[in-house]
């Protein structure tokens, strides 16, 4: 088990230091108001995500591939935070057009949903459209 030190502020003279065991490998700091809450990455499922473009953008030319385990493997290692990438989600399922991307995450609070395009950054314990 490793341990980890974690200062927290009261006020600009005032600070706690404190030893914790840390149980999982990532940890992340989420702030919801004033309250500050430790969260671990596994706490953040992924339900379904899909990355791919329609080929000429043709509505019945769609290529497209499942990357739920990828993204899962990738938001625990990178603290959350991803950038969506053919390079980083294994391969180009539609060589030399723009690809789209979608998921559908669990975290505490709820269903959150995502999109955006190739080789933009999604930090996903944060935002999202929650259901």
């Amino acid at each position: 088990m490793n341990k980890g030190s974690i200062s927290l502020w009261l006020s600009s003279f005032q600070s706690i230091n404190f030893t914790i065991p840390i149980l999982k490998r990532y940890l992340s700091l989420e702030e919801t108001g004033t309250t500050k809450i430790f969260k671990t990455m596994s706490e953040i499922k992924v339900d379904f995500s899909v990355y791919g473009a329609l080929k000429d953008g043709n509505e019945t030319n769609g290529r497209a591939m499942d990357v739920k385990t990828i993204l899962q493997n990738l938001i625990n290692q990178n603290k959350g935070v991803v950038t969506i990438t053919s390079s980083y989600l294994g391969g180009d399922p539609c060589m030399g057009y723009t690809k789209q991307f979608g998921a559908q995450v669990q975290r505490p609070g709820g269903t959150y949903h995502f999109a955006c395009m190739e080789g933009q950054t999604i930090d996903f314990t944060n935002g999202g459209t929650i259901t």
